[in-house]
């Protein structure tokens, strides 16, 4: 279970229409087309460089709420948020980052088996999260 932090399932909204957007690239990111699971992919980087908080603190709040979420779903999001996280590190607030980083190993330790898509996934974010100097 996700310790509970000060900021947790808060979304970091704009209170425009991207927000919604946001939610909805999210919510069909894993898409049966592979192509299409990378323009969505693409799109949450796009959006990402502009509204770093928005798109990473809606992904953080999806993956928490959505626990029985398919893991090539949660894998999809999981690398979206790595590609976003790696070229906005310096703009991601403290307080987001620790939510990033329980979120982060909560999935990678949530199964019993293995499953080395998912887990690699959630370590990427956690490494990306680790290179601010």
């Amino acid at each position: 279970m996700i310790m509970p932090g000060p900021t947790e399932g808060f979304v970091r909204s704009t209170g425009g229409q991207v927000d919604d957007m946001v939610m909805a690239l999210i919510d069909g990111a894993y898409d049966r087309d592979h192509d299409v699971r990378e323009i969505v992919q693409l799109s949450l980087l796009t959006l990402g460089r502009k509204q770093p908080e928005l798109v990473l603190s809606s992904c953080h709040s999806y993956l928490v709420r959505h626990s029985k979420l398919q893991e090539g779903h949660r894998v999809v999001v999981l690398e979206a948020m790595q590609k976003v996280i790696q070229e906005t590190i310096d703009d991601i607030s403290e307080s987001l980052a620790v939510d990033l980083v329980r979120l982060a190993a909560e999935e990678m330790t949530s199964s019993k088996d293995v499953v080395p898509e998912w887990q690699t996934a959630a370590s990427n974010v956690l490494v990306a999260l680790g290179t601010k100097q």
